[in-house]
C-alpha cells in the first residue's frame, strides 16, 4: 500500500554570504492525529465484562503500534470516562445528535470521519497510516498456509 507522504511541503533557498555558498532546505512535516471516540464501557482493553472483546483487544493493539510512531498521534476517548471530550468536538457531537449513539465509535484523522459505527479493520488501518497490522490470526494463517496445526 502506498503511504501518504508525510514531507507536505519542501523547497530550499541558496544564497550566498561572503562569497560561500549557503542552502537551506525546509520542509513541514505534517503529523496523523487520530481520534477515536468510544460508546461508553468500563474499560478499553475489552477484558472488565463477562466475556473478552477480541474487537477491543485488537483496538489496544493497534494503540500500541500507532503509539510507537513519532509522526502519528492518537488518543481513544471512552463516553464513561471522557464525555468532556465528545462535547468538546462539535462533529462527534452533531454525529450523535442525528445518528444517536449506533454511531459510536467514530474514528476521526485529522479531524475527517473516517469511520463511524465500527473500528477501522486491520487493512483500513493501513490505508489510513501505510503501517501494516497483522492479527496473530492471519500470522498463523501464513506461517500454515491456512491449514490448522
Amino acid at each position: 500500500m502506498d503511504r501518504m507522504p508525510t514531507l507536505i511541503v519542501g523547497f530550499s533557498f541558496t544564497y550566498y554570504i561572503e562569497g560561500y555558498l549557503y542552502i537551506m532546505e525546509i520542509g513541514v512535516i505534517m503529523m496523523k492525529n487520530i481520534k477515536i471516540y468510544e460508546p461508553a464501557m468500563c474499560c478499553d482493553t475489552g477484558v472488565c465484562g463477562p466475556g473478552v472483546d477480541q474487537e477491543l483487544l485488537r483496538m489496544k493493539s493497534v494503540n500500541k503500534v500507532l503509539e510507537q510512531h513519532d509522526d502519528i498521534t492518537i488518543h481513544r476517548y471512552n463516553l464513561t470516562n471522557s464525555p468532556e471530550s465528545f462535547m468538546e468536538n462539535e462533529l462527534v457531537t452533531k454525529l450523535l445528535q442525528e445518528e444517536g449513539p449506533n454511531v459510536l465509535p467514530i474514528t476521526l484523522v485529522d479531524n475527517l470521519v473516517m469511520k463511524k459505527g465500527d473500528y477501522p479493520d486491520n487493512e483500513e488501518w493501513e490505508k489510513i497510516t501505510g503501517i501494516a497490522f497483522t492479527t496473530e490470526k492471519e500470522k498463523k494463517d501464513v506461517n500454515t498456509g491456512g491449514k490448522c496445526c
